[in-house]
């Protein structure tokens, strides 16, 4: 576990190396440096080394607390970098596993001889793993003992003064210390146990391989179930659909019979109507040639008996009533003059009358002649009465000389006799 530094306070127990000035101040904890300052393998002349922690603004001063550090293994060739892209993903598999809540700050390299030779490849490497905010840079000459702090600023290194080391319980250091010894002194264990390490992972990806393996075929048979059902209920509208059209055409059906119905009813409605304007223009006609002759002779009487009684009526009566009687009398001798009009214009009216019956007779003797006359399409017998005869009163009398038992049915090609 890291003793993480309280935001806004410094570490207590601290120790400043060298002459520390300027907005950013470095401080490295002490297993840290421990660690850093350790010489290289034999058969190595430098170590590399990459710095884990965190910044803090405390006032005006930036402020770098590094609180941890893993080795990593330098390029043998070192012909552009110092170190490669391999040895680069297992320094963030090991800082994963012993400082997961850190991150990274900069790096290091601690060698027996002086860094100037190679101060092309640091700055290459700065520029290819590093990002603009990890800019911290720290070197360790083992042999002459000496030791620099440096900031990267725009692709050049400054060397700060000097840098505070500090003091806390810091365990992750020291396990992961404690790792690197334990290799070193039983390299066959610590190569079993990460032999056992690699094991467990590929066997947890194998497990998780086979999760989603059954979680497709899972999705898969959910996707074949969501179809069919979506096919079932297709076919199911489909034969709805069907079974709706004809519901449609049965009613289609049913209203074109009622639509048939209702112009028969009106058929007969017209044909009693024709019928009852038949007979009333008989009766008009009837009363109108009765009419003139009865008028005639009661005017003629009433005529007669008024002349007589004048001279009695006017004797008797007050000048009032004579009054009323002269009025009387005055529209009593209106219609005596039409009256004596017609009489005169009596001779040309029997012309006319005469001229009217013959014709009238003429038509009568057209008519009792029977005609032959064939249904055509669409035909009906209220039409074929209106057609030949402008009304209706003549549709029993064709029933009953064709022997047609139901008016409304009659047969496309049928021969009817017209009276």
């Amino acid at each position: 576990m890291i003793e993480v530094v309280k935001e806004g306070k410094t570490p207590k127990n601290i120790r400043q190396i060298g002459q520390v000035s300027g907005s950013q101040k470095v401080y490295l904890e002490d297993y840290v440096i421990t660690y850093l300052k350790q010489p290289p393998s034999p058969d190595e002349t430098m170590r590399v080394v990459i710095l884990y922690g965190k910044k803090e603004m405390m006032g005006d001063e930036l402020c770098w607390f590094v609180n941890g550090a893993v080795g990593a293994e330098k390029d043998f060739f070192m012909e552009k970098t110092v170190i490669d892209q391999e040895s680069w993903q297992k320094v963030n598999d090991l800082a994963g596993r012993f400082f997961p809540e850190t991150s990274v700050l900069g790096w290091a390299i601690v060698g027996n001889d002086s860094m100037k030779e190679i101060e092309e490849q640091i700055l290459r490497t700065q520029k290819q793993f590093f990002r603009s905010d990890q800019k911290l840079y720290f070197e360790y000459n083992t042999e002459e003992k000496e030791e620099y702090v440096y900031l990267f600023e725009k692709g050049k290194m400054h060397q700060q003064s000097g840098y505070y080391i500090y003091y806390e319980r810091n365990e992750c250091m020291q396990n992961y210390m404690v790792s690197l010894r334990a290799a070193e002194r039983h390299p066959e264990e610590f190569e079993a146990d990460r032999a056992a390490h690699q094991f467990r992972e590929r066997t947890s990806e194998k497990r998780q391989e086979i999760h989603r393996r059954r979680s497709a075929a899972l999705m898969t048979c959910l996707s074949l179930a969501l179809m069919l059902v979506i096919m079932v209920i297709g076919i199911a509208m489909l034969n709805n659909y069907e079974k709706m059209q004809n519901m449609e055409q049965v009613l289609y059906q049913i209203s074109g019979k009622i639509d048939q119905n209702g112009e028969v009813e009106e058929a007969a409605q017209l044909r009693e109507v024709a019928l009852a304007e038949e007979q009333e223009t008989e009766t008009s006609q009837a009363v109108d040639e009765a009419a003139p002759s009865v008028s005639r002779e009661d005017l003629a009487l009433k005529t007669e008996e008024e002349e007589q009684l004048k001279p009695e009526m006017a004797e008797a009566e007050p000048e009032e009533e004579q009054r009323e009687t002269e009025e009387e009398t005055q529209q009593e001798v209106q219609p005596e003059l039409t009256d004596s009009t017609q009489e005169a214009e009596i001779p040309e009216e029997s012309q006319e009358v005469a001229e009217i019956e013959a014709i009238q007779e003429v038509a009568t003797q057209a008519a009792s002649q029977q005609t032959v006359y064939v249904i055509q399409k669409g035909d009906t017998l209220a039409k074929i009465c209106m057609k030949y005869y402008g009304n209706l009163a003549r549709m029993d009398e064709i029933c009953e000389m064709n022997q047609i038992v139901d008016k409304d049915n009659i047969l496309y090609g049928q021969k009817i006799i017209l009276p």
